[in-house]
């Protein structure tokens, strides 16, 4: 029983920093490619530390790249999940779209050494409208050595220092090595109205 009601009230959580949010039109999404390492634009501080900056700023200057936003938590900068039934951290924006258009966002699995949700493939069509959250995958950036989420001692928001690695962008496979993490669904939403 008390196994049971222990499961009921634990289990894998996690914030998620900042949301970068890219509009582009006539390119291959800009953020990132599996199977390919970090380019060095600024993909491994978002997945290793939460920082949106850097790539938002690169991306500002690519070629096809038509808006770009990094959306913050208004008072923690963090999007907290939902804990004990209060709401969770909940971020929005407007933006023009276009025939063509494609949108894709990138946010930093927190508890984790350089794991990030993201678009799938080449994002969505930016016209679309209504729950695109199944259009979202966890990938791990190949940066830094995997540790258990929220566990690690070198993960960077548990004031640890990543241990470099290089190995191509990949999806994390649920279950992976570590845990079993719930439906991606239930981590993220993402909605266009």
């Amino acid at each position: 029983m008390l196994s049971s009601y222990v499961k009921g009230i634990t289990g894998i959580f996690t914030p998620l920093s900042p949301i970068l949010v890219v509009i582009y039109n006539g390119i291959d999404n800009p953020i990132y490619k599996i199977g390919e390492n970090d380019r060095g634009e600024g993909l491994k501080p978002l997945a290793q530390q939460g920082n949106a900056d850097t790539l938002a700023a690169y991306l500002k200057t690519f070629p096809g790249v038509k808006q770009v936003y990094v959306l913050p938590a208004p008072t923690t900068r963090v999007l907290l999940p939902v804990i004990g039934g209060q709401q969770g951290g909940v971020v929005s924006t407007e933006f023009s779209a276009a025939k063509g258009d494609r949108l894709a966002i990138a946010t930093m699995y927190g508890f984790s050494n350089d794991w990030f949700f993201a678009s799938t493939d080449n994002g969505i069509d930016a016209t679309q409208k209504g729950d695109v959250s199944n259009t979202i995958q966890l990938f791990d950036n190949g940066t830094a050595v995997n540790q258990f989420p929220g566990a690690g001692i070198t993960q960077f928001n548990l004031a640890g220092t990543p241990l470099k690695e290089s190995k191509p962008i990949a999806v994390v496979p649920n279950p992976n090595s570590f845990t079993t993490l719930p439906e991606i669904a239930k981590i993220i939403k993402v909605t266009i109205k």
